[in-house]
């Protein structure tokens, strides 16, 4: 079986008894009977149903008039677009005025309406597996065709092929490393940074990274003590329907983080925690509507635990959105 996940309604066209269509936008799966169910016409219809109503994000003009009900109708009762053209005369009203005089674009429109099956590739498609991105050509061919959001991204903090990324996952390893700790009052392992921008000093900041069934012991016990706190998710990419998530990070105060790696495989990297007991703990809180949660795009996180099963309550503040409010006009409210 395949299965075709998208929300683009020409894709319904290759439904059959082999192929499923995912649709995305309602999280269902559409064979023949869930395709008729959506747009009123079999799979096998679709190109005719695209012909007649039209569709401007392809170029198809369609017949004036004719939107998606009464496209269905039409074919319900005349079963595709060749019965349409033979009983046109029978067609009442403005809407078989409208099909003879646009008879002539019909071709053309069912041309651009068709997903082309029999093109011939001199490639197997075992070779069109996802491999590794090659980040400096991509690099170079966005920076010539001017994509800057594409390129902006290859630099992004969850891109697992980014340089951020790296080093990120490479002070992990540092951390496992270090020979001496400090150890405060509720027996975390500190790891004590200086935090400073080309223009001022921040201060001192308290960052720790997770690794020890200890260490997350005391976390846990702090987070569920909380009454609020801020929280982000490290995952592999910027699509939470594919994204694995490999980490996430709490914050209590602005100079107070930690970080749990829970799934990073890179060559070295430590032991870690797992993941799936790791979510069973905290699920409770991060479903708690009581405890207040504080993010950077929370929306994006909550996507990423609820593919888990999680699903957060008690939103509080998204400093994204207040980016937003602050400022509409910016083109970007992260902050890198």
């Amino acid at each position: 079986h395949v299965l075709i996940s998208t929300g683009d309604k020409d894709m319904a066209q290759l439904v059959d008894d082999c192929v499923l269509l995912e649709d995305s936008f309602r999280d269902r799966l559409l064979d023949t009977q869930g395709v008729f169910e959506k747009f009123g016409v079999w799979p096998k219809q679709i190109i005719d149903y695209l012909t007649l109503m039209g569709d401007a994000s392809d170029g198809i003009q369609g017949i004036p008039g004719v939107g998606t009900k009464t496209a269905a109708k039409l074919l319900q009762e005349y079963g595709d677009i060749a019965g349409i053209l033979a009983n046109v005369d029978h067609i009442k009203g403005k809407v078989g005025q409208n099909i003879r005089d646009h008879a002539d674009s019909i071709p053309l429109n069912h041309q651009l309406a068709s997903i082309v099956c029999d093109l011939p590739l001199e490639m197997d498609w075992h070779e069109l597996k996802l491999s590794n991105p090659n980040v400096d050509h991509l690099r170079d061919l966005y920076t010539e065709l001017e994509f800057r959001n594409q390129l902006q991204s290859l630099d992004h903090p969850n891109n697992p092929n980014s340089s951020t990324y790296q080093q990120t996952s490479q002070s992990i390893v540092k951390v496992e490393q270090k020979t001496e700790t400090v150890i405060v009052e509720n027996g975390i392992a500190e790891d004590h940074a200086n935090l400073s921008s080309q223009d001022d000093q921040l201060g001192t900041a308290t960052y720790h990274t997770v690794l020890k069934q200890e260490d997350w012991d005391a976390l846990l016990q702090r987070m569920q003590q909380a009454d609020h706190f801020a929280i982000d998710t490290e995952t592999t990419s910027l699509d939470y329907r594919v994204a694995e998530l490999v980490g996430f990070s709490v914050a209590f105060d602005a100079h107070d983080a930690y970080y749990i790696p829970v799934a990073h495989d890179y060559e070295n990297a430590p032991a870690q925690l797992n993941r799936e007991v790791i979510l069973a703990q905290i699920k409770p809180m991060l479903e708690n509507e009581q405890v207040k949660k504080i993010g950077h795009h929370l929306k994006y996180d909550a996507h990423i635990f609820a593919n888990h099963g999680i699903y957060i309550q008690g939103w509080y503040f998204d400093t994204m959105l207040a980016s937003y409010v602050l400022n509409a006009a910016a083109t970007r409210h992260g902050m890198d």
